[in-house]
């Protein structure tokens, strides 16, 4: 098993800083990031919160266990402009320190 995407998310990870904007779609690496007080916003607009870490982890978990055992998983939705402003819009929350709104 190649490593190096786990190498990435820790060097990412030591240099984040308290109030730091990390943009991942890797809810593992939006965890770590959340624990140092770092916002983190995936590209398709979603905030990852401690609230919702939980069960998105869970999910992951679930969906990796499915597919081991020979599952097959839906593909991501297309990305849609509207996706791309949602994003924007979010992130210039972030920025501003405002509460996102959550889809």
């Amino acid at each position: 098993m190649d490593d190096s995407f786990q190498q990435v998310d820790i060097v990412i990870t030591n240099y984040a800083e308290k109030n730091d904007i990390i943009v991942t779609q890797d809810f593992g690496l939006a965890a770590l990031v959340l624990s140092k007080e770092c916002c983190a916003i995936s590209p398709r607009r979603m905030i990852y919160t401690i609230e919702n870490m939980d069960n998105l982890l869970m999910l992951k978990h679930i969906k990796v266990k499915f597919r081991k055992g020979g599952g097959k998983t839906r593909r991501p939705q297309k990305f849609l402009r509207s996706c791309g402003e949602k994003f924007a819009n979010n992130l210039i929350k972030l920025i501003k320190g405002t509460k996102p709104h959550l889809p």
